[in-house]
């Protein structure tokens, strides 16, 4: 392994809550762990583009309703789904659907079970299996939900009773084969995966030779997801992109091929559907004759779960579910992802499942979370309807919304974005859309704030107090942030989330890390960039106003030319250092994409960085895979963690419009966002929750039995340990005494970035761009 002791290394991360560990996406797939469990949570990064120009007055922004849900032609598939080929519309788009949550039996959090899988049974019911870690009783329950769906039954899984002790921790799944026999697999102590099938009160192994064939490092083969077959026939597909096929007597190889993801994977009756791995289209084999049938045309990209009903198929992503005739067909969209739960890309869900025309989806989530999607019932009792806005998608509000709808149903939710109207826009023009609409009392109850002008609704009154809605939790919020938001005893924003950036070091002087000049002069002093060259200026702009803001205003308000062409000359010093470029499209910048909702780490060989600038949504999480393996970093490297001058900057900042005609549920929605409940989503990469317990309780965790392993440039193998408890602390220690909020108006920022690549680009002068800025940010707080 290697260690570069004497170099150093900078990580700008952000703090995230995860319950349970994560995977990390691979370029162009999905999670790529070392390990597998139906438990671990899958993640990816995605990143929105930016609008062009348009008229403010052409813009309206329409709720998401039922009547004003959009309808799609043709080529409106092939441009906003990630399975286009549509060539007719022989499946009409299904309207008025509506998304519910089924809540899953409310003892099985506090017994400690973790989920273990889900599957439909021959009824059409859903069985829910958990682990009990403690196996006092039963190593695994089985959870049978009603067919009202408002309850579960309970029943040990005796026949597993036998594989007690044979358990590595939790890792073993059941499932239900298309021959109507339970079978399950599992890993054991010495990483061999075993596979079994049940017999009355016990069960048999069918041992599957090529499971215990060790490749080179002494890695045993890793089965990704497992099913089997009508004529009992056994298919897994692995974490390479490569299906088998085995014999259910003696599980000799019949047959194999190259595939998709393994979690595409979906098997009716013989035949099996998985996606492809170069086309996007969805293979199908036929599991008795051993040979591959037409493919079905589609174009997904990852993140694809698939289900069979009668002759059709259906496949849900980010982008909505499509529906093709299973013999060779072509996918077309018949529900738009919208806002619903399954339309986020950092998602993860685990398994479609269908009855009629009502879907369900299961996610990866804490211990497992259930939507249902159908259409509306005519006779639900309403209470009244709740709009939520931000400028840009949010996961972690698509997340509280679900959360909000499964706790009150008689609420219709309907979120709202800057993002998505007709045509393509500023951030200029969504805001003043925005801003007419709440001043023409047409706005949204709820006001996600985050790059908002937030001073300027303060001024203006458009922001209502928000002591009431968190009166009865306000106890339980951290002080240091919300000292940051209180004025006398009024509170007009208030975020659920915090990012905290931090610096890892090898031993270097912390006072490198103090000021943007002092890590200018360090980068400027070795001979070499501290990161990947040939970075867009974009990225490096992004991230060095974000970690080192400037003070753009006086206490009187004056605009501070001298800290701006300080930061335009700091900012040009360090990109020459670190051979920035211009372009965009670089080969490092597609491999690496960065901006402060999206980070460039994942998949780097980070023991060979000298300097990582990670991204500032999901810096350092306590209990994710993103952060358990960074303490062991610093120690490996002689250095420690730092923070940064006590800086955090906001997530999810909440506020309840001033002229909202629903006040009172939008203050019900206020109190439930800062509940112990919702602060313990695990939405991934939004930072650390504000509410004390849950602080706590990440600062109680241990993650030093989670070891990654990763390859080094030359090929040698490199691991990284989870966090131990006191590492845990410490990082919350940093978390709870920030109490430096970095501004985030993206106006101001957008202002800032033009005028900076003009300079970066040599298309202007330092002072001719720090004058156009004072001059542009001049008019813009005058405007407020």
């Amino acid at each position: 392994m290697k260690h570069y002791i004497s170099k150093i290394t900078c990580f700008l991360l952000s703090a995230c809550l995860l319950a349970g560990s994560g995977c990390g996406k691979e370029p162009g797939g999905e999670k790529t762990p070392e390990e597998f469990n139906e438990s671990d949570i899958e993640s990816s990064t995605g990143k929105k583009g930016d609008g062009s120009d348009q008229d403010a007055n052409d813009i309206e922004i329409q709720p998401n309703t039922p009547e004003n849900k959009p309808s799609l032609d043709d080529e409106d598939f092939q441009d906003a789904s990630s399975a286009g080929m549509v060539t007719g519309s022989d499946f009409p788009l299904l309207e008025n659907y509506r998304e519910r949550g089924i809540a899953l039996h409310p003892d099985i959090e506090g017994r400690g079970e973790s989920f273990c899988s889900i599957v439909q049974n021959s009824e059409g019911e859903m069985e829910y299996f958990t682990v009990d870690p403690a196996k006092t009783n039963s190593l695994l329950w089985k959870y049978t939900l009603s067919e009202d769906e408002t309850s579960w039954e309970r029943e040990s899984v005796t026949w597993a009773q036998g594989l007690k002790g044979k358990i590595q921790s939790s890792r073993i799944t059941v499932l239900l084969g298309e021959d109507q026999n339970y079978y399950a697999y599992y890993c054991d102590e010495a990483q061999q995966y075993h596979f079994v099938k049940q017999e009355g009160d016990s069960y048999r192994e069918i041992t599957i030779p090529d499971w215990d064939i060790t490749v080179e490092g002494n890695i045993h083969v890793i089965p990704g997801k497992v099913c089997v077959a009508e004529n009992g026939n056994i298919i897994m597909a692995d974490q390479g992109y490569e299906c088998f096929i085995y014999n259910p007597e003696d599980g000799q190889t019949l047959d194999h091929f190259r595939c998709g993801w393994y979690e595409s994977m979906c098997v009716e009756g013989n035949e099996l559907f998985i996606t492809d791995r170069t086309t996007g289209s969805v293979m199908h084999y036929d599991a008795e004759e051993l040979k591959q049938l037409p493919l079905i045309t589609g174009n997904f990209k990852a993140m694809v779960r698939i289900a069979v009903s009668g002759d059709d198929i259906y496949a849900c992503d980010p982008n909505g579910i499509f529906r093709a005739d299973k013999n060779g067909g072509s996918f077309q969209k018949i529900l738009d992802a919208g806002k619903f739960h399954f339309s986020k890309e950092n998602g993860n869900p685990l398994k479609l499942l269908m009855r009629g025309e009502t879907f369900y989806i299961f996610f990866g989530e804490e211990k497992g979370v259930i939507k249902k999607y159908a259409k509306r019932d005519p006779n639900e009792n309403f209470i009244g309807t709740l709009t939520v806005y931000s400028l840009k998608t949010s996961e972690l509000i698509i997340d509280m919304v679900a959360e909000f709808q499964m706790q009150h149903p008689e609420i219709d939710v309907f979120y709202e974005t800057g993002e998505g109207s007709e045509g393509s826009v500023t951030t200029a023009d969504c805001i003043r859309a925005l801003n007419a609409r709440i001043l023409a009392g047409d706005g949204p109850d709820i006001l996600v704030l985050d790059d908002l002008p937030v001073e300027s609704y303060m001024k203006q009154g458009l922001l209502a107090d928000l002591e009431a809605a968190v009166a009865d939790v306000k106890e339980e919020i951290t002080p240091n942030i919300l000292s940051q938001y209180t004025q006398g005893n009024k509170i007009y924003q208030l975020p659920v989330r915090f990012m905290v950036p931090i610096f890892i070091t090898s031993g270097q002087d912390k006072e490198i890390f103090q000021s943007l000049s002092a890590l200018v002069e360090y980068c400027e002093q070795e001979e070499n960039p501290v990161i990947p060259a040939e970075l867009p200026y974009t990225y490096l702009l992004e991230l060095l106003y974000y970690n080192f803001p400037p003070e753009l205003r006086s206490k009187e308000g004056e605009i501070e030319k001298e800290n701006i062409v300080e930061f335009l000359s700091l900012a040009k010093r360090f990109c020459d250092a670190e051979h920035a470029v211009a372009s965009e499209g670089s080969e490092v910048a597609n491999k690496f994409p960065y901006s402060i909702d999206r980070g460039y780490l994942f998949g780097v060989p980070i023991h060979e960085w000298t300097m990582v600038f990670g991204e500032q949504e999901a810096l350092f999480a306590c209990m994710t895979r993103d952060f358990m393996y960074y303490p062991d970093v610093a120690e490996q490297r002689g250095g420690e963690i730092l923070g940064n001058n006590g800086k955090f900057l906001a997530n999810g900042m909440l506020g309840i419009n001033a002229r909202s005609q629903q006040k009172e549920l939008a203050e019900l929605f206020v109190k439930a966002a800062f509940s112990e409940k919702m602060q313990s989503m695990d939405t991934y990469n939004v930072g650390f929750p504000v509410h004390k317990k849950v602080l706590e309780k990440i600062s109680q965790s241990d993650y030093s039995n989670f070891i990654l392993g990763t390859n080094d440039s030359t090929g040698k193998q490199c691991t990284m340990r989870g966090h131990y408890r006191e590492e845990a602390q410490y990082l919350v220690g940093l978390a709870t005494s920030v109490q430096v909020p970095i501004e985030r108006n993206l106006m101001v920022y957008d202002i800032i970035k033009e005028e900076a690549l003009r300079f970066l680009n040599g298309q202007a002068e330092l002072s001719t761009a720090a004058e156009e800025i004072v001059n542009r940010l001049q008019l813009y707080y005058f405007e407020q």
